[in-house]
């Protein structure tokens, strides 16, 4: 813990500079600091790091870029759900019914294709999407390589859109 302390004291400001770069929050960039060193306290008792400045600032890039991914992507859905929430007050009865039964046949759909992709694929898909873990989350968790965790998920995507396209073809057929 001393050394971690020595290693805080020399290499916060290196760390706030960074997470002030892609978080552009001094609130946000304080938070990833502590964070940051938390996953370093630990990631430091796995790994054997030989340039620890150059480590830590690639640790603290991807945590602040996971970060913005995350909250666009909750700012993506807190939108269109602002959007349909607004559609919905705004449309008439008989249009409720059709966009509430074509997204219903919508999820329906992604649910059946989500069960057809292979093990692996499904577990990566949800664990990502469904409980937005990141890769080295989901890669701890299972056990993959993280490289395989990225090639399931990728694979997967594809594999869910080439259903998905196929069961909307058959519906418009």
């Amino acid at each position: 813990m001393d050394y971690l302390g020595t290693l805080y004291n020399r290499h916060m400001t290196l760390v706030m500079g960074v997470s002030m770069k892609y978080l552009k929050d001094e609130h946000d960039s304080s938070d990833a600091v502590m964070e940051i060193f938390e996953v370093v306290k630990e990631d430091l008792l796995k790994y054997e790091v030989s340039y620890f400045k150059s480590w830590l600032y690639m640790v603290t890039r991807n945590y602040c870029l996971m970060r913005k991914n995350k909250l666009r992507t909750q700012q993506k859905r807190q939108s269109l759900y602002e959007q349909d929430h607004r559609a919905f007050m705004e449309s008439e009865n008989a249009i409720h019914l059709t966009e509430k039964d074509a997204k219903e046949t919508q999820l329906t759909d992604l649910e059946q294709c989500i069960e057809g992709l292979r093990d692996q694929q499904k577990q990566c898909i949800e664990l990502f999407y469904l409980k937005e873990k990141c890769y080295r989350e989901i890669a701890e968790s299972t056990g993959y390589a993280l490289s395989k965790v990225k090639s399931y998920i990728q694979n997967g995507k594809r594999n869910l859109k080439l259903c998905l396209e196929r069961k909307n073809e058959r519906q418009l057929a």
